[in-house]
């Protein structure tokens, strides 16, 4: 329990949640074309409307880093990490506030978007919305352990939010990384200090194209990306001071072996046991970028589009694997590893 206290208090720090607030990243043009407004006025404010030399076109990727293609930037000014937004992070509090708010750049009045909006072609009842959310989305929670959650029926009934008639903003103190973020249920206070949290943690991976919304849900349910380096399987945490007990990692560890189709050289549950038996010929070695976007990350088809989703029990087995066929100790138990290899190669030959 040591660990998750320690992890919420760095995800949470600041905050006065009376419960644990949950997340989930979603794809909805009424909220991304609302971002992308405010970015767009920000933009013009600080260049007058003249576009920057290098700046009229960017490379632009899916969140998973694939179909890259090159598109015509809709702002003068591009300071942003993820310059064309396409999702936004939702986090559901249970504050006793009658706002929805959604983050801005800049001073902005984002309309009467629950009633009538230049960013909506029908009229939104509140309470109807808040309802599909809980029915059409999975949620993420502080835990750390690969599991994903649903509202229960009626959720929205307690929240004062359901009567809100407009979104309001909250202005981000550092425009230039602007982060989308839709606060339901939660007290300015609790906006303030999640979004500072939310916003560092991502910056302190220092990897621009994982600044997103679906890179932060991604590493609060699997918080460990693992690589193969020189023949050995190392793991680092995607969120700093994020990590999980041994028994998670062994489990996650367990997971990623099975997906690549490789094998360890002993089954010792430890995080110092690296060993891979050796393939010939040997695997190309990614970087760590590379592979928390491509050998990481886990698809299934959802109502809206693809969204990196798991259900991380519903993949663990009752009785971890044997990595191998050779049961040996692992270097952590100071028993040689070599004798362990010179067996792994004869499984191998034979």
């Amino acid at each position: 329990m040591e660990i998750f206290i320690k992890n919420n208090n760095t995800l949470l720090k600041g905050t006065k949640f009376d419960s644990k607030p949950l997340f989930t990243a979603m794809k909805d043009d009424r909220f991304t074309t609302i971002a992308n407004n405010f970015m767009t006025k920000y933009g013009k404010s600080k260049t007058k409307g003249i576009p920057i030399k290098g700046k009229e076109y960017i490379i632009h990727e899916d969140e998973d880093g694939g179909n890259p293609f090159v598109k015509e930037l809709r702002v003068s000014l591009q300071p942003f990490y993820m310059p064309l937004v396409d999702s936004i992070l939702l986090i559901v509090g249970c504050d006793d506030t009658d706002s929805i708010v959604i983050t801005s750049p800049t001073k902005g009045n984002p309309g009467r978007f629950f009633t009538t909006s230049e960013y909506s072609y029908k009229y939104y009842n509140t309470e109807e919305f808040l309802r599909q959310l809980g029915k059409n989305l999975k949620f993420a929670s502080p835990k750390y352990d690969g599991n994903f959650m649903t509202l229960e029926k009626d959720w929205h009934k307690s929240l004062r939010s359901r009567y809100c008639s407009k979104l309001k903003t909250y202005v981000v103190p550092n425009p230039v990384e602007y982060f989308p973020i839709l606060f339901i249920g939660c007290s300015r206070h609790n906006i303030k200090h999640m979004y500072a949290n939310v916003t560092s943690l991502l910056r302190a991976s220092n990897e621009p194209r994982l600044y997103t919304p679906f890179a932060f849900i991604h590493a609060l349910i699997r918080p460990l990306v693992f690589n193969i380096v020189g023949g050995k399987l190392l793991h680092r945490q995607r969120l700093p001071n994020i990590d999980i007990p041994n028994e998670e990692y062994f489990h996650f560890r367990e997971e990623f072996l099975s997906k690549i189709n490789r094998n360890m050289i002993s089954d010792c549950k430890c995080r110092s046991n690296t060993e891979l038996i050796p393939v010939d010929p040997p695997n190309q070695e990614y970087s760590w970028l590379w592979a928390d976007i491509h050998l990481n990350r886990y698809e299934q088809r959802r109502y809206t589009g693809t969204f990196w989703m798991t259900n991380y029990n519903y993949e663990r087995r009752r009785s971890p694997q044997r990595y191998s066929q050779v049961n040996c100790e692992c270097s952590c138990q100071k028993l040689s590893v070599t004798y362990c290899e010179t067996l792994s190669k004869n499984i191998v030959k034979n």
